[in-house]
């Protein structure tokens, strides 16, 4: 879905099963879209035309007619470079996937560590230990 950020991209998803001629409350619609995604992520086309994840965020149900999002990892953009090129980092925000167990079963076993809060090095970020 083509969205500015998350939670534009499940507004979207609303508006398409309004249009669809499907005759839902929206309440309903929204916990039809919260019982079928679990994980969304965002990528961002950014001033200089490079495309980056912006952020992976986990949609955790609905309370009181809202959704409820969880950002697992975010992309903190610092500045610019002289050559245009976008200065950042990602970021584990602490929050573990409710998501996790239900993967385990399905064979993908994820360490919890993964989700500690804290800066996260890029691939060019290591450096070949000599």
């Amino acid at each position: 879905v083509h969205a500015n950020d998350t939670r534009d991209a499940l507004h979207r998803l609303e508006l398409m099963i309004a249009l669809s001629g499907a005759e839902l409350p929206v309440h309903v619609a929204r916990q039809y879209i919260a019982s079928a995604i679990q994980i969304f992520v965002h990528i961002a086309r950014l001033s200089n035309g490079e495309r980056k994840v912006m952020r992976i965020s986990e949609l955790t149900g609905v309370t009181d007619g809202e959704f409820d999002i969880e950002d697992i990892f975010v992309f903190r953009m610092a500045g610019v470079d002289n050559n245009g090129k976008v200065l950042g980092s990602y970021y584990a925000t602490g929050y573990e996937p409710h998501c996790l167990r239900r993967l385990a079963t399905k064979g993908l076993e994820l360490n919890s560590r993964l989700f500690n809060a804290r800066e996260l090095k890029t691939r060019d970020e290591y450096k070949p230990e000599l």
